[in-house]
């Protein structure tokens, strides 16, 4: 049984961002079911923060860096879905089993549609703190995919698997969709120096935003159904995947933004929605200034772009982008995916949050040093 969240703590947790390098597409139904989807991804250092307080009465608080003031709610019998943070109202009545009120604190430090599957990393953050303290805490592949039920079951957004399964695992994954939740994880052991090297070599920039992802991702499957370019684009960057994975772990840098170039073509058949005028002369600024090759990130139509550069020519390369007016976004490559932990509450607490026998001087197991930013 896990510890219940003791006065004057409260639970913190987090869960990575990801970079689709190859097979983003795949994941989507109907595809898995029918032909069998494989992606490769790895998990950045880009998080969203979840903290969760456990109250003495039976009110519930919403708290959200993208709201002006919090939701509240006299119990969690209240929790009314309307289109205010959905999603994690969904994730509360899915996993909160404790007969008290809670205060819940969500930040997200990606923009709304930013093709880093951050939607899908925040509803595994909020599971993940609430299976903290859930009495049968649940695997990596059950918060998976009860993220991914909750976003595309119960909230009806279109999606694929790779996002939450990404963030649950954390790392650099070959995930193999086959149809429903029979999911395949294949890990790939990254060392530092490989993760160094290609921290220098991959940029990533932010173009703006996009329309929501799935205007594009329906239009795929539309595309997918009429048995058109969007079907045979989606088999070939399916057999692209294997190949991606060996330059990875060859640390193939010009492999790699060769890769990159040509799902981005293919990419590009998916829908016409993908690309615009705009990205595309972007592409063709970063390709003059030194990219090897590069591809959106989501679903298409804005967001990130990820570029691969020899490292000599990384300078260069950011240069043309900020002339272009192109952020660009640090990382680095993280190996661990949806984390939890207790940590002191880092403001004055009031009277609403459970009293208990004071700690002062002992031990408290799972307590953090250090809490969230």
């Amino acid at each position: 049984m896990r510890p219940m969240v003791t006065g004057g703590m409260e639970v913190v947790s987090q869960a990575p961002a990801r970079i689709s390098f190859a097979g983003g597409g795949t994941d989507i139904s109907p595809y898995p079911e029918t032909y069998g989807g494989e992606v490769f991804n790895a998990t950045v250092s880009i998080f969203m923060s979840v903290r969760l307080r456990i109250r003495d009465d039976k009110k519930v608080l919403v708290h959200a860096n993208t709201r002006p003031e919090p939701m509240e709610y006299e119990s969690f019998d209240k929790l009314e879905f309307d289109g205010r943070l959905d999603f994690i109202k969904a994730t509360a009545k899915a996993m909160y089993d404790g007969d008290h009120g809670f205060e819940l604190y969500v930040y997200s430090s990606l923009p709304m549609r930013s093709g880093l599957g951050g939607s899908g990393a925040m509803c595994v953050a909020v599971l993940g703190a609430f299976n903290h303290i859930r009495k049968k805490p649940l695997n990596n592949y059950e918060l998976a995919e009860l993220a991914y039920e909750i976003e595309t079951v119960q909230l009806g957004n279109a999606s694929g698997r790779q996002d939450q399964y990404a963030a649950s695992f954390g790392g650099f994954n070959h995930f193999e969709f086959l149809g429903g939740n029979h999911v395949r994880v294949s890990r790939l052991d990254m060392h530092s120096a490989g993760n160094r090297m290609l921290n220098q070599a991959l940029l990533l920039f932010w173009l703006g935003d996009r329309s929501a992802s799935g205007h594009i991702i329906e239009d795929q499957i539309q595309g997918m159904k009429n048995d058109g370019l969007a079907l045979k684009a989606l088999h070939a960057t399916k057999q692209h995947v294997s190949e991606m994975r060996e330059a990875m772990q060859d640390l193939d840098i010009r492999r790699i933004g060769r890769l990159l170039d040509t799902l981005w073509q293919e990419k590009k058949r998916f829908s016409p929605l993908v690309t615009s005028e705009q990205i595309d002369a972007i592409y063709d600024g970063l390709r003059q200034a030194g990219m090897i090759g590069g591809k959106i990130t989501g679903a298409g139509g804005g967001g990130h772009m990820l570029a691969c550069c020899d490292i000599e020519r990384r300078d260069a390369m950011l240069a043309a982008a900020e002339e272009m007016g192109v952020r660009h976004v640090p990382f680095s490559f993280v190996q661990e995916g949806v984390l939890s932990w207790q940590a002191p509450i880092r403001t004055i607490m009031d009277s609403t949050y459970v009293k208990v026998p004071s700690t002062e001087g002992k031990h408290i197991k799972g307590a953090a040093k250090q809490t969230n930013p």
